[in-house]
């Protein structure tokens, strides 16, 4: 007989059923066609051909049907009508898309990318299984318990963090603001600054208004769609701000290795680029990890031992395996963070030898203050994070659970309470706007 580690069976095809099998009998992780003929002894090339051509034609007929439909947009006189037609056309192809695309990769991986890593194969047949097969009913509501053992501390921790809340909130407002209206400020640094601001202000509000409903007045209750929704924003954020960070990294490099060329090399559409990129790929790398997580069957406890929907806290809730979800989330946060922190270091490390090579410590002294803003924010940022991490990973049964949490809390408050602070105070031309604005502003309330 068949061991089967995860069963999801489908119908087995004709052809799959008489092929000899005389290798092992144990499949790794998912009951298909695809797996068992894996086991098989003959050659499966046609059989693996066949398979993947009968799921091509059957996607596009059925693509083909579901867009015949009689609601032609371009048939509509009035513009509300073309509007709904064409609204109703792009929710059909969003459904045919997140439904297919999984399918489709499934069936090329497993049909002709054997050498390709058994990782690769189980995340494949995971997002196709769980694209059209999820039977199993999903609790409605997570109960968020906070900070595990300090209920005692709440009244401080809530005072502590709407401070920091409001801080963060007011600062970042102000950074973004002041850029945006001034025109001397247009500057590649202050255009990532500004990104960073609106990054900042996101991060923050995607979790301390919970946490704040949860420590003063018990409200920990959270529905499925918004803990998993949460989970997204504050994670995609990350990614974002670690990307913002290398691109500020490499415009003090431009800035004080290449100052002649600095103007010709970060121009607005680059500047544009570079953030669209980095926007883009925290995108990528969060929608197939929230698409797997969210799919996963959740039939016991739903009681998350965290303050926030934590990626680790929610998938050891699952009743299946969430060893997939927990390695593609290592494994790219691990490139992105990883990537990021080289390529920094690359830079700062051109910079060093640029700045130690310059005759006058007046110009070593500026150039190294310049950069000094940049190393704090990092500091903030990367410091917490990696302690959290391996604390996460390697501490979880020596340090007490109330500490992992606080620590995680930390490393998205801190950061956005701080930054705008240290901008503020080291950035000579910001600290003076924002300066002059507070100050119209004061002059405006006495003259009304």
């Amino acid at each position: 007989m068949l061991s089967i580690f995860w069963f999801n069976a489908p119908e087995i095809p004709f052809d799959a059923v008489r092929l000899s099998f005389c290798h092992s009998s144990v499949l790794s992780f998912i009951l298909s066609s695809q797996d068992m003929m894996c086991l098989a002894c003959a050659s499966t090339r046609v059989h693996s051909l066949y398979g993947v051509i009968v799921v091509i034609l059957t996607c596009s007929h059925h693509s083909l049907l579901l867009h015949a439909h009689p609601e032609d947009s371009a048939g509509h006189s009035l513009r509300a009508q073309r509007l709904k037609a064409l609204n109703t056309r792009l929710s059909r192809s969003c459904a045919v898309l997140l439904f297919y695309i999984p399918l489709i990769s499934a069936a090329m991986i497993h049909g002709f990318g054997k050498h390709l890593s058994s990782v690769v194969h189980m995340l494949t047949a995971m997002m196709s299984a769980t694209s059209y097969n999820h039977t199993m009913e999903s609790p409605t509501t997570f109960f968020l318990v906070g900070v595990p053992g300090l209920q005692s501390s709440y009244l401080w921790l809530t005072i502590s963090l709407s401070s920091m809340y409001s801080i963060a909130l007011l600062g970042n407002a102000l950074i973004v603001t002041v850029i945006c209206m001034d025109s001397t400020l247009q500057e590649p640094m202050c255009f990532f600054l500004c990104v960073l601001a609106a990054v900042d202000i996101v991060m923050a509000s995607s979790v301390v208004p919970k946490m704040l409903s949860i420590f003063s007045s018990g409200g920990s209750s959270i529905s499925f769609n918004a803990c998993f929704t949460q989970m997204y924003f504050v994670h995609a954020a990350t990614a974002v701000e670690t990307g913002l960070l290398l691109a500020m990294a490499f415009d003090r490099y431009v800035a004080i290795c290449k100052p002649l060329h600095y103007m010709r090399i970060l121009t607005p559409n680059v500047m544009l680029g570079i953030s669209v990129t980095i926007t883009t790929r925290a995108v990528i790398f969060m929608t197939p990890l929230s698409w797997m997580l969210s799919h996963l069957p959740f039939c016991g406890s739903n009681v998350v031992p965290h303050s926030y929907c934590e990626h680790m806290a929610v998938a050891k809730l699952a009743c299946a395996d969430p060893m997939p979800t927990s390695l593609y989330s290592l494994i790219f946060s691990s490139i992105i963070v990883g990537s990021d922190v080289a390529f920094i270091s690359a830079s700062y490390t051109l910079i060093l030898r640029a700045v130690f090579g310059l005759s006058s410590k007046n110009a070593q002294r500026k150039a190294l203050s310049t950069c000094g803003s940049h190393v704090a924010v990092m500091a903030l940022y990367y410091l917490p994070g990696m302690a959290s991490i391996y604390v996460a990973w390697l501490g979880k049964d020596k340090v007490p659970l109330h500490t992992q949490v606080l620590l995680a809390d930390l490393y998205l408050i801190i950061p956005p309470t701080l930054n705008p602070v240290i901008y503020g105070i080291r950035t000579k031309q910001i600290r003076g706007r924002i300066w002059s604005l507070l100050m119209q502003g004061f002059y405006h309330q006495a003259t009304h």
